[in-house]
């Protein structure tokens, strides 16, 4: 008899203590811009309000907290394409401050923010580089939605694909 009142008092209890800690209120809604809309900030790239396209690259001193503006260009929008482990003083960005379709491969001097041109780009989509921030490979879109990977060597483009990759794998 007494097992089964102290069973009792103890779900009651437990329902009790269940039933004071349910919300009574729903909680709010995160807005659905914070979810699907445009980035103000991407990694070390800044989107100026009221641009659709004008990402750029900041450089912030970590001692100071002085920010460098390294690519300084109108209706631009900046990609970095590779830093390196080994060249500490410079880095590889695409910048479409030219054509709006192709980002053109720039080296940036990060003491200076001088930048100086690689590769002209005609129609590539992607780039690959090595350590040294010398150009091997470059993407170019098919239409059926797929890749082909191209070889570059001495700053030309092979005209032969070294792979192809289709829709389904790319």
């Amino acid at each position: 008899m007494i097992r089964s009142l102290l069973a009792v008092c103890l779900l009651a209890s437990a329902a009790g203590s269940l039933w004071a800690q349910t919300p009574t209120a729903e909680p709010a809604l995160i807005e659905r811009a914070k979810f699907f809309g445009n980035p103000s900030k991407i990694g070390g790239l800044h989107q100026r309000p009221g641009r659709r396209r004008d990402f750029l690259l900041y450089g912030v001193n970590v001692a100071s907290g002085a920010q460098r503006n390294y690519t300084p260009f109108e209706k631009t929008r900046v990609q970095v394409v590779h830093i390196s482990r080994k060249v500490k003083n410079r880095i590889l960005v695409g910048v479409n401050n030219r054509d709006p379709r192709w980002h053109d491969v720039y080296s940036l001097e990060l003491a200076t923010a001088k930048l100086s041109l690689v590769f002209k780009n005609e129609g590539y989509a992607d780039f690959v580089s090595d350590d040294r921030l010398a150009l091997r490979v470059a993407a170019k879109a098919r239409d059926d939605g797929g890749y082909n990977y191209h070889r570059v060597s001495g700053g030309k483009v092979d005209a032969k694909p070294m792979a192809e990759v289709g829709l389904e794998d790319s």
